[in-house]
């Protein structure tokens, strides 16, 4: 859940305190907590067997909290299967795939690429 979410559902939350006589301050002072939490960076490694942003996802690695997850075995059980449904879940692209390691004109690649994209929480 993103800082925002969190952020969102704590002020919902004293809304319908509100609605039912009266807002908590453990409720207040929850959101305010919440605000003055430095923002973290999450990564999210997402190698396609293409190069544009709709190619399958071929493999995964999380960066979360400064901890490696390398997330299910089962490509079946990853979050994403492209990159758009990544950017569509509210990550943002960083880094596209290197597409000048791939030039060579003696020979044509079968290759994918690898994109780094980021959410912050």
């Amino acid at each position: 859940m993103a800082e925002d979410d969190s952020i969102r559902e704590r002020v919902e939350q004293c809304l319908e305190e509100l609605a039912l006589g009266g807002v908590k301050e453990a409720s207040l002072r929850a959101i305010l907590d919440a605000l003055d939490e430095p923002p973290r960076q999450q990564l999210l490694f997402l190698r396609v067997g293409g190069l544009t942003v709709s190619s399958e996802v071929v493999g995964m690695l999380m960066l979360e909290n400064g901890e490696i997850d390398e997330g299910p075995l089962d490509p079946d059980d990853w979050p994403y299967s492209t990159v758009i449904e990544a950017i569509q879940d509210g990550w943002r692209v960083i880094k596209f795939p290197e597409l000048a390691l791939w030039v060579d004109e003696t020979r044509t690649y079968e290759v994918g690429g690898e994109y780094v994209l980021e959410k912050w929480r």
